[in-house]
């Protein structure tokens, strides 16, 4: 558990501290995905059973597809303050349209075929897939704000809410899930 909890402070430090600043940097977005996403989970996971495997870290993809997606729409909707500010965060360095229009929807299919994965190697229950699909409302209206309103920033604000909100959902799914037995 101590070792857990320093790896967390240590990530959080890397994003946010100099020289590092993975917050200012582009590829700043995966450390952040992997800090909310991936250490969450492994860190309960040792927790409880003492021991990393294969399925725990299928079972965190999902969390960590809907991180990413998260942090990427966030920064669609404060590109223009981070270009000012001088931080070069990945939607800065490809350009607004292209973030919009390809990386967001590709996030999106990631984000079920991480589930899809998971379920396929048992390490999350088919029904958590279920669940997953009843989201993709949001998904559609996250991929459809970015496409067709890129520059509107009313709704990529909305668009952003969605994220959070998936990002929070897939939590629940997965700590769910978690609580019942899977078989291979």
């Amino acid at each position: 558990m101590i070792v857990y909890g320093l790896a967390v402070l240590f990530v959080g430090a890397l994003y946010v501290l100099p020289p590092f600043e993975f917050c200012r940097r582009v590829g700043g977005e995966v450390v952040l995905a992997d800090a909310m996403g991936l250490m969450p989970v492994l860190g309960a996971y040792i927790v409880q059973a003492g021991d990393l495997t294969r399925t725990v870290h299928l079972a965190s993809g999902p969390i960590v597809v809907a991180t990413a997606l998260w942090v990427w729409v966030d920064e669609l909707a404060t590109r223009i303050d981070d270009v000012r500010s001088g931080r070069k965060t990945m939607v800065v360095l490809l350009g607004p349209s292209f973030s919009a229009r390809f990386i967001t929807p590709a996030l999106a299919i990631a984000f079920y075929a991480a589930f899809f994965l998971a379920a396929y190697a048992s390490s999350v229950p088919w029904w958590g897939v279920l669940f997953a699909v009843l989201l993709s409302g949001s998904v559609r209206a996250i991929v459809v704000a970015s496409w067709m309103e890129s520059d509107n920033l009313p709704r990529i604000i909305e668009a952003r809410k969605k994220a959070f909100v998936l990002h929070f959902v897939t939590c629940l799914i997965i700590a769910v899930t978690s609580l019942t037995a899977t078989r291979g």
